[in-house]
């Protein structure tokens, strides 16, 4: 009799063994689903940025080739990006260069490069799948200095305290979620 006496003392004692473990394991399972929430913002944030590096490297390899446009300040634009460009130029610069003068160059180069912008250069099942959200690109020309500056929306916060202008009033309060890719580059134009 004794043996019961002690079994029934000690029976409680596993349900609450079990009930601290479960807790346990679900505050481990929490933190790692946040980890991997982070994750994946982190790697989101990666992308798009990665993409917009890719886009300015884009223009600026195209202006290089055309140096007769930026002398004539063809490639000097703000706000490309957003579907704003509308249907190709007349020209198609593309499929037959020998057609092309500096003025169709820059034209159908900064068309090319606000589909890369939108994503429009990337296309699956009829949708487009590339691209930066709610994408601005801007370009400056100040004599042989070219100014790329891409603006995107992100998921994080930034402080924009010394941006560039590129985009402003399109993302969140204060621009908070403004990304920006910019590059500065000499182009000899003779």
């Amino acid at each position: 009799m004794k043996r019961k006496a002690i079994y029934n003392k000690q029976a409680g004692v596993g349900l609450i063994e079990v009930l601290v473990s479960v807790l346990v394991i679900a505050i481990g399972l929490l933190g790692t689903l946040g980890l991997q929430l982070s994750g994946k913002q982190s790697n989101y944030e990666a992308v798009a940025r990665s993409s917009a590096v890719f886009a300015v490297e884009d223009i600026i390899s195209r202006i290089r080739i055309n140096p007769d446009g930026v002398k004539s300040a063809a490639y000097a634009t703000a706000g490309v990006g957003g579907g704003s460009l509308g249907d190709a130029p007349g020209t198609d610069c593309g499929t037959d260069a020998s057609t092309c003068n500096s003025a169709s160059l820059s034209a159908w180069d900064i068309w090319q490069w606000e589909r890369v912008l939108d994503g429009n250069d990337a296309v699956y099942g009829g949708a487009s799948v590339g691209g930066l959200v709610n994408p601005t690109g801007c370009i400056s020309i100040n004599g042989d200095l070219v100014t790329v500056v891409i603006a995107w929306q992100g998921k994080v916060a930034l402080d924009q305290a010394g941006m560039p202008a590129c985009g402003d009033g399109k993302y969140g309060t204060d621009d908070e979620l403004r990304q920006v890719s910019a590059l500065t580059t000499f182009i000899f134009t003779g």
